[in-house]
């Protein structure tokens, strides 16, 4: 995800039941950027690493 105002955009997610959800529901799959267990409660950090970068032609 790229956003210019993550910290606003993470607020909203946080806030979302169906984020909340969504995030309890990946939580056995996930792990942090540092290799450790999933936390749902702080699903959006300060930042995250960039995992896949896509540019169209």
């Amino acid at each position: 995800m790229e956003r210019i105002a993550y910290a606003e955009a993470a607020r909203v997610l946080g806030e979302s039941p169906h984020s909340r959800r969504w995030e309890e529901y990946m939580a056995s799959i996930m792990e942090s950027a540092a290799g450790d267990a999933y936390d749902p409660d702080n699903a959006y950090p300060d930042g995250l690493p960039e995992v896949f970068f896509w540019e169209a032609d």
